[in-house]
């Protein structure tokens, strides 16, 4: 199966070049960002965007190389790629940590620009996890304004309980770039720290 999926990919990304600037974010942002990470939010609104369904092989591929079991999606084939959109509400086996996620798949990777539309939308400063390989941000509104959440912090159970909590991580390498919108609906202190994203 993965190798089916891997092929399909390579099918695909025959018709691929780069995207132009600035239309990856604008992409996350009407998708993931606008509709707050609510699945069928992001998935309406890719639909009207003209975004199809993925084939249920390429969709299981996704979910198994994104760890997000029970994600639907949609994707479309631009100019000079392919984009993935996955959505699912994920919890980690402990149930201290449940998030509403929606993903933004790039390939081959998005524009080279896209960390510092990223990083001009957060605005607050970013975490880099060694161990993932993403940047992340965090942050609640206030009066309008982002304002940056500390990953020790002893408001994140309650901002998360009242969806007021923001969390947007980014990757990207030579073969492709990853999104991720978090909103967490469920987050429970055991040893200082929220777990990585």
């Amino acid at each position: 199966m993965r190798r089916l999926a891997s092929a399909t990919f390579i099918a695909l990304f025959a018709l691929a070049g780069s995207a132009h600037a600035g239309e990856t974010f604008d992409v996350f942002r009407s998708t993931c960002v606008d509709a707050h990470g609510d699945p069928e939010r992001a998935l309406a609104t890719a639909g009207k965007m003209g975004w199809k369904v993925i084939p249920d092989t390429m969709l299981q591929f996704l979910r198994d190389n994104y760890r997000m079991a029970s994600a639907q999606g949609r994707m479309i084939s631009v100019l000079h790629g392919t984009k993935f959109l996955l959505v699912a509400h994920k919890s980690l086996p402990s149930d201290v940590f449940t998030a509403d996620y929606c993903l933004l798949v790039s390939m081959p990777a998005a524009e080279a620009n896209l960390e510092k539309s990223i990083a001009a939308f957060a605005g607050v400063d970013s975490v880099f996890d060694p161990a993932t390989g993403l940047t992340g941000y965090t942050w609640r509104v206030q009066n309008g304004v982002h304002v940056r959440v500390a990953r020790g912090s002893p408001d994140l159970p309650a901002l998360a309980a009242s969806g007021a909590l923001n969390e947007i991580a980014m990757r990207r390498d030579a073969k492709s770039s990853v999104l991720i919108f978090s909103v967490p609906t469920r987050l429970r202190l055991s040893s200082g720290a929220p777990p990585a994203t």
